[in-house]
């Protein structure tokens, strides 16, 4: 059965600050695969506050020959302690089509609360002040923190609960559902040795909701 509350690594032991990782991204447009964009994560040491943190940041843009299809240029950044990756500062500018998104949250820790101010071209700008609770996290720290669990305490087909502050709402039911270990055979070529899972999608402008994305690490 699944946990009541959220997952929370005890430490970070997965990376360190100066690490960066570039992906290809590529669409699957009748039976071809093409190669339409790139993501670039990158994790530096700064401060926030004069307590010490880490400065992750998340790239994302289009290819310029598919701008014409579908423009891309994504930037997720977040300030967070270095010991919990607990979050104090989060931005998010998008553009994802016609849509622009430019979002900041400033975490107040000791008051478990989150002054959000939120700026979409769908909606109108607001500004709010919401309740924050532990194992709570942006969209980009929660990707460090996932990295951290202790996998080999799953057994495939286990839910793992995760809790996420995303366009203002707090997501208090969400989960990574673990399915293994699996061999996976990249279009590259080559064999990778990979832990496989299916997150469970909070609907927005590019993903449906629902377990539809599969992923392998």
């Amino acid at each position: 059965a699944r946990p009541a509350r959220a997952q929370c690594a005890k430490e970070n032991l997965a990376f360190e600050s100066e690490e960066i990782i570039h992906y290809q991204v590529s669409y699957n447009w009748k039976f071809v695969w093409v190669n339409a964009g790139e993501v670039t994560f990158s994790v530096a040491e700064d401060n926030w506050s004069d307590q010490p943190a880490y400065h992750i940041t998340g790239k994302g843009k289009s290819y310029p020959f598919y701008d014409f299809i579908y423009k891309v240029r994504d930037k997720y950044e977040v300030w967070a302690d270095t010991a919990t990756l607990s979050p104090y500062y989060f931005e998010r500018k998008t553009r994802e089509g016609k849509q622009r998104v430019h979002n900041r949250y400033t975490f107040d820790q000791p008051a478990g609360k989150v002054y959000a101010q939120l700026n979409s071209s769908d909606t109108s700008a607001w500004q709010a002040t919401l309740s924050w609770s532990d194992c709570t996290f942006d969209v980009l720290s929660l990707i460090y923190q996932a990295r951290n669990f202790d996998y080999d305490s799953f057994t495939p087909g286990d839910t793992i609960p995760i809790s996420a502050l995303i366009d203002g709402v707090t997501y208090d039911s969400l989960y990574i559902r673990y399915l293994g270990e699996e061999r996976f055979h990249n279009r590259d070529g080559r064999t990778y040795d990979c832990l496989k899972f299916k997150p469970l999608l909070v609907e927005c402008t590019i993903f449906s909701g629902g377990e539809d994305m599969t992923v392998w690490v």
